[in-house]
């Protein structure tokens, strides 16, 4: 059984991707059962527009450490992490 979200947003919380303005969408980490059941953890990066280029640079990076914090932070390395980027302006959007 997965805790609450509160013990993964202080797991990324010392997490800080170094091109400016990216951000862990700390307000919509979610955890549950994923679509082949096993048990699953979301995480949103949402980066500036003008900066998703510069940013593909870490993503690998970011994704990677996020998944091991987690991972580390859960004591479970087989945890399904799935972390996706998303541009700010989507999120906005999806705001109105």
């Amino acid at each position: 059984m997965l805790p609450g979200t509160d013990v993964i947003k202080k797991a990324v919380s010392s997490l800080h991707p170094r091109t400016p303005g990216v951000r862990i969408d700390n307000d919509d980490i979610r955890v549950g059962l994923d679509s082949t059941d096993d048990e699953a953890v979301w995480v949103d990066v949402i980066v500036p527009d003008e900066s998703i280029e510069e940013f593909y640079k870490e993503w690998a990076e970011v994704r990677r450490q996020i998944k091991e914090l987690i991972q580390d932070e859960l004591r479970n390395p087989e945890l399904f992490v799935y972390v996706r980027m998303k541009a700010a302006s989507e999120v906005e959007a999806g705001d109105s």
